[in-house]
């Protein structure tokens, strides 16, 4: 028996847990397409990897301790000035590493996964909804480096994937996700 699909949250929902979105807020239809791209990857059988989320979580609280430290270390600011100095100039510099982390290692990525199985590597699965577009761009690649398989991609307007109530139709979207998945999978090595 195939286990079962796990069902939408938020926003308005129907008795069988779909989601309603706004189809003019591209933002939002991007969000539930991605949700839904993650959930069919993952019951796929591959896990998700945390890493880069792990290192932001990581980054992140380093800069709030800086912070943090600035503000309420005890003393008058012009006798600790120089604490103050290097909290300030810290944090920025973590916070740039953040940026550029984010920035070269992220992208338009919302899901990296580990190997599936041994001598298989992972997925990077990433999107694009320009804005005042309807055309989805879906996108799996390698995670590893020397990786020759090229990157597929599937593009196609939202308005498959929607009911022109704003109900996403999981099904149309779930099979198109499962052939763009199983089509990198058996791609050949260039």
């Amino acid at each position: 028996m195939p286990p079962k699909r796990p069902t939408r949250v938020g926003g308005a929902a129907r008795e069988d847990g779909e989601k309603q979105i706004n189809l003019g807020d591209t933002s939002s239809a991007k969000h539930t397409l991605d949700e839904a791209a993650t959930e069919e990857i993952l019951l796929q059988g591959y896990k998700e990897d945390h890493f880069v989320s792990n290192v932001k979580i990581v980054l992140g609280a380093i800069s709030i301790a800086l912070a943090l430290v600035s503000q309420f270390w005890p003393g008058k600011f012009h006798e600790n000035w120089w604490l103050v100095l290097g909290c300030v100039v810290g944090y920025t510099l973590v916070t740039i590493i953040l940026t550029v982390f984010c920035s070269v290692k992220e992208g338009n990525a919302f899901l990296f996964t580990k190997k599936k199985k041994k001598g298989t590597a992972g997925l990077t699965v990433s999107s694009t909804l320009p804005r005042f577009s309807d055309m989805y761009t879906l996108r799996i690649e390698s995670t590893a480096k020397g990786d020759s398989r090229p990157a597929k991609e599937s593009t196609n307007s939202i308005t498959k994937y929607f009911h022109a109530d704003g109900y996403l139709s999981s099904s149309a979207f779930q099979d198109d996700v499962t052939k763009l998945l199983h089509s990198f999978e058996h791609s050949t090595k260039d």
